[in-house]
């Protein structure tokens, strides 16, 4: 019973902000950070490629558990698996952003909106229009419950999924995914029953045989209430999912809405999956195949970032790689590969338009390639 208590007792009336510490689960290694009043400072690291790898990851588990059983940390992605980016929303949509935000994921990633966590946060509003600036973040899932599974495999409780990179308008990061014990509905259900049977185990210990009585009946109704609220909930849920299913059923977007859709996943791959240090200055879209044109410290690893995504595939070197003389080192690349959605007429005029113009002079060309290599420049998130 004590135990039980304590145990409860910790899980529901602990503080709800950041773990002290977190796991920086980058490619090299596996970092300890903790958050103190002056900053995050790096405390421990396993590299994956230690021969002691197992004994490292464990000292920095009991370093985090110390005397107790549990080893609490958030999680931090790597940015590379991470994408953050800026959208405009109607005034009206800041009542339910989150809600609204969701209908914008299938446009700005190649995925489905069910495989992604995401977060929101608003930036400002435009004076004159009202419209929302809003920052959204998010991860894919599969990748999300890749990273909590791995925590526990090696002891950890993870609290928190978020990304190491920081992104404008969430201080402390965002929010991918929470532990089931630091919900809302779950904790206020949880203090519910832990308050009753703190008062019941008062009444037990003065030996009062009506407190007893009085604590099963407690006990009891309880039980009916938090099988109530799992009945109502389940129930909202269930309403919510059928109004979404209804209203994507409702939803027919115009083929120019689908024909932007395809050229932003195409656009939104190459700068997910590019190694670092990586310029594209061209893209030509004819049909089903792709050309790409740009620079790279490693032409191979650009072709087998091609290969490794769902939208490309059979890449090939269009033209022998040219080496920079000016600056880093770099090869001038020209790849074509096969796209997995052939263009219609009306996607490929939307695809086309990112072309400059021929017969606007060389200003108008530069002026375009400058716009790609902001586009597609890794150094933010590569």
């Amino acid at each position: 019973m004590w135990s039980w208590l304590k145990a409860e007792l910790n899980a529901v009336f602990r503080s709800g902000g950041l773990s002290r510490f977190a796991l920086d689960l980058s490619e090299q290694k596996v970092s300890l950070i903790e958050r103190t009043a002056g900053g995050p400072r790096l405390r421990d690291a396993a590299a994956h490629q230690a021969d002691d790898f197992e004994l490292q990851l464990e000292r920095i588990r009991k370093r985090v558990a110390g005397r107790g059983a549990e080893a609490p940390v958030d999680i931090l992605l790597p940015s590379e698996l991470t994408l953050a980016r800026v959208e405009t929303f109607p005034a009206e949509a800041r009542r339910n952003l989150r809600d609204e935000a969701w209908w914008r994921l299938e446009s700005i990633t190649p995925y489905r909106p069910e495989e992604l966590c995401y977060d929101v946060a608003l930036l400002g509003v435009e004076p004159v229009t009202g419209f929302l600036d809003v920052s959204v973040a998010l991860a894919p899932r599969d990748i999300v419950e890749e990273a909590v599974d791995y925590a526990k495999r090696w002891g950890f409780a993870p609290q928190r999924v978020g990304s190491a990179a920081p992104i404008a308008g969430f201080p402390q990061g965002p929010l991918f995914h929470q532990a089931a014990d630091l919900l809302a509905e779950t904790r206020s259900l949880r203090r519910g029953a832990v308050g009753l049977a703190v008062a019941t185990l008062i009444l037990a210990v003065a030996g009062v045989t009506r407190g007893v009585a009085a604590r099963d009946a407690q006990l009891a109704h309880v039980a009916d209430v938090t099988v109530a609220a799992e009945a109502d909930l389940a129930l909202a849920m269930k309403a919510r999912q059928e109004t979404l299913d209804l209203a994507a059923r409702a939803l027919k977007p115009s083929l120019r809405r689908r024909s932007r859709s395809y050229a932003v996943n195409w656009l939104e791959t190459l700068a997910i999956v590019l190694p670092p240090e990586t310029v594209v200055d061209r893209l030509t879209v004819n049909g089903g195949e792709v050309r790409v044109e740009g620079a790279a410290a490693n032409v191979e690893a650009v072709i087998a970032a091609l290969e490794g995504s769902q939208t490309f595939s059979g890449a090939r070197v269009a033209a022998a790689p040219v080496p920079i003389r000016d600056g880093p080192r770099r090869m001038r690349f020209a790849i074509e590969a096969n796209l997995s959605q052939i263009l219609t007429p009306e996607i490929e005029e939307a695809a086309m338009s990112l072309k400059p113009d021929p017969e606007a002079g060389a200003g108008a060309e530069d002026a375009a390639e400058g716009a790609a290599e902001d586009l597609f420049e890794t150094e933010g998130r590569r």
